[in-house]
């Protein structure tokens, strides 16, 4: 590896800490140049910063033989360098089919989920991925064509949700002149050359235009303009997020604000403030846009008493000088229980001495529970009591675990307090923070029936 280039990746690193003594990182090996060239510069730091390596090879069950060659050749790099390795298989195109997104799309999200996954069982806390200064220019140009917000048009971050990008200084030009001066191979992936996908577009005919007839450095100014507004967005969302604290009451999973405090706040943050307690209250961003934002800008401008629907499920409205949003839409509207369910309020001493013992009633301590208890499926941030101390655990976690497969997590039912939750009865466990115990005044039970079978108005045995 050119020495240049590894000092400069070193101080890269360091300067957006990407890389830290004793780290376990998790490497993404396509067996392509920019990844073949990350995993030769993390093996070249190894000693120096005690580095855990790990490499995952994803194949997307879409090029046939020629994916089978990528892998066998990313197992072969991964043992020439000493680093454990190992690949996921996932059939990405029926996948897509099956969610209704494009297979580009499906693709990028299957190999994020696997890289997650196994940097959750090895317990390893970062993901090097290897995106270039191309593929920021890249990026930035697809989010501007697309009409993205200023958050959109600064792309890629070094460091992002445990995501690292050590190579984002080094342009691809740049990666396969020094694999070739070291006289390493590498694979090239056919679909990229795939015109049919908008960034192979992008790629393959947009920037070669602009730097051919317009200006030659395109890649080095956009991705330059790229890191300017990442500064210039960390500055704002600072002053979004402390804007937003001050404004925004949160109550269990209701929010709501004054509009005559919100209409004070400069206009320039305003509709991140809005964006912002969107993502936080659906635990997603990704389904809020331009169109939600302004949505919500004229209720807030509009007369009292109206109430918007936004995505995941979310309403808004304007009750005289108080704007609130909150979860409105019952899981049962859209999907329903695979059981039919009762559950009551109960006093202690009416019930058995005993506790049933099977796995369709639970009993659990009512005073110990803060809201309307809901039937959901997962939702990011669920957590378990997994012992009498109170410790807790994701649910996220217990399903890997318990090896749930990733595509039936989703389609689990779960009795939720907020993000607590009490029973998944699908795999039989519940939380040990609503046990009943002798203290235990009032409790709610909950039994669960097979649709259509007979049972008794109440039943507790």
């Amino acid at each position: 590896m050119d020495q240049k280039s590894l000092k400069r990746l070193k101080a890269y690193c360091e300067k957006y800490k990407l890389v830290e003594p004793g780290d376990g990182i998790i490497i993404g090996l396509s067996g392509g140049a920019d990844s073949v060239y990350l995993i030769h510069f993390l093996k070249n730091i190894q000693e120096e910063y005690a580095l855990r390596l790990h490499a995952v090879h994803i194949n997307h069950g879409i090029r046939g033989a020629e994916a089978d060659g990528d892998e066998r050749y990313a197992r072969e790099c991964a043992a020439r360098l000493g680093i454990t390795f190992e690949s996921i298989y996932g059939d990405v195109p029926s996948f897509a089919r099956e969610s209704g997104m494009s297979i580009e799309e499906t693709g990028r999200q299957f190999r994020y989920e696997c890289f997650r996954e196994v940097a959750e069982l090895t317990g390893y806390s970062k993901i090097a991925v290897a995106h270039h200064k191309d593929d920021q220019a890249e990026t930035v140009l697809f989010q501007l064509l697309r009409g993205s917000g200023l958050r959109g048009l600064g792309g890629m971050r070094p460091c992002q949700d445990g995501i690292i990008r050590p190579l984002l200084i080094l342009t691809k030009e740049q990666i396969e002149t020094e694999l070739r001066a070291d006289g390493v191979m590498w694979r090239e992936d056919s679909s990229n050359q795939d015109r049919s996908y908008a960034r192979n577009k992008l790629r393959q005919e947009m920037i070669p235009y602009l730097k051919r007839e317009i200006q030659p450095e395109t890649v080095e100014h956009v991705a330059g303009t790229a890191a300017q507004l990442q500064e210039v967005w960390e500055y704002l969302d600072r002053q979004v997020q402390k804007a937003s604290a001050a404004l925004v009451h949160r109550e269990a999973e209701r929010y709501w604000f004054e509009r005559s405090a919100f209409l004070q706040i400069d206009s320039a943050l305003q509709p991140y403030i809005l964006l912002d307690l969107m993502a936080e209250a659906a635990g997603s961003r990704k389904d809020f846009g331009r169109t939600h934002v302004q949505s919500w800008m004229e209720l807030i401008r509009g007369d009292t008493g109206k109430r918007i629907s936004l995505p995941c499920g979310l309403q808004a409205g304007r009750d005289y000088e108080v704007i609130w949003l909150t979860q409105t839409e019952h899981p049962l509207e859209e999907e329903e229980l695979p059981w039919e369910v009762q559950m009551e309020r109960c006093p202690r001493q009416k019930l058995p001495p005993e506790i049933p013992k099977n796995n369709c009633t639970k009993w659990f301590d009512y005073a110990k529970i803060n809201f309307d208890s809901v039937w959901r499926h997962p939702m990011p941030g669920d957590t378990l009591v997994i012992d009498q101390s109170g410790h807790r655990k994701k649910l996220s976690r217990i399903l890997l675990d318990e090896k749930v497969p990733r595509k039936q997590r989703g389609q689990l039912w779960v009795l939720a307090d907020g993000k607590n939750v009490l029973w998944v009865p699908q795999i039989q466990r519940t939380s040990m923070g609503y046990y009943v115990t002798k203290e235990t005044q009032e409790v709610f039970v909950v039994n669960l029936y097979e649709k259509g079978g007979a049972h008794s108005e109440r039943d507790h045995s």
